[in-house]
């Protein structure tokens, strides 16, 4: 149910990519009362034959919704963005030119967030190298994110009980598995803010919250790693993530 203008943005954002060699797919859960995203996404496919859509029969979820989106695709790797998302001209070719020279399996870059014009940032997010520790703390990843289908083929791919955090569920996976992570220090995305943006206010989705802390813990669990989750005072979506000592080791200072 997008608004019709943020969708134009991402659907021309991805077609006027300076590395021509992409596919744009796109599942659509809206529903009867919103039938201008299917019209507006056949305009398109009319004049570009690289955009792969399908109106779903109904909205099973976000992760649900991707998979489905998934399935259309047919590159070598995948590259996750939303609705409300803008990519930089250079994105996927940064991407691209990332994977020949580093072989990485998986690939994020920095951001910055806007609302309105896309000239009017708000914050930018300036990323750090990946680091285990962080990323189980925060979703610090978020997208831009680009990763071979081998790898996503290795995990259990997304998963409906994390809707809501379903990205941070599916990071943690991709990167403890991945033979190389790669941190690319660009702004190759942009993310609008709007009334119903995580970015602008935590609450409007409370449940992602819940979400990414059984994402964290499941995660963490699996790995044989006793320990609690919990929201920290920073910030909601920002973990606290206390470990269990079974020993008794020395510290050094």
């Amino acid at each position: 149910n997008t608004d019709v203008d943020m969708l134009k943005c991402v659907i021309e954002s991805v077609l006027t990519q300076t590395y021509p060699n992409v596919e744009l797919c796109l599942a659509d859960a809206s529903d009867s009362e919103h039938p201008y995203v299917e019209e507006t996404v056949k305009e398109y496919q009319i004049r570009d034959s690289r955009i792969k859509y399908i109106k779903l029969s109904k909205n099973n979820g976000i992760s649900q919704n991707t998979i489905e989106c998934i399935r259309l695709a047919t590159g070598e790797y995948y590259g996750l963005l939303d609705h409300d998302d803008v990519l930089h001209p250079d994105a996927v070719y940064k991407m691209i030119k990332e994977i020949q020279e580093t072989q990485a399996e998986f690939l994020y870059s920095d951001e910055a967030t806007f609302e309105g014009k896309i000239h009017n940032i708000v914050s930018t997010n300036f990323k750090p190298d990946y680091s285990p520790e962080s990323l189980r703390c925060n979703n610090y990843i978020c997208h831009f994110t680009v990763f071979s289908r081998e790898l996503y083929n290795r995990t259990g791919g997304f998963n409906k009980k994390y809707d809501g955090s379903q990205d941070h569920a599916l990071i943690l996976e991709l990167t403890d598995k991945a033979k190389k992570v790669h941190h690319i220090p660009e702004i190759l995305y942009f993310w609008r803010l709007h009334k119903e943006s995580v970015g602008l206010d935590i609450n409007a989705k409370k449940y992602a919250i819940d979400a990414g802390i059984s994402a964290v813990k499941d995660f963490l669990t699996d790995k044989g790693i006793e320990a609690t989750v919990e929201s920290s005072e920073i910030y909601p979506t920002i973990y606290r993530i206390k470990y269990a000592i079974k020993d008794t080791p020395k510290v050094s200072i």
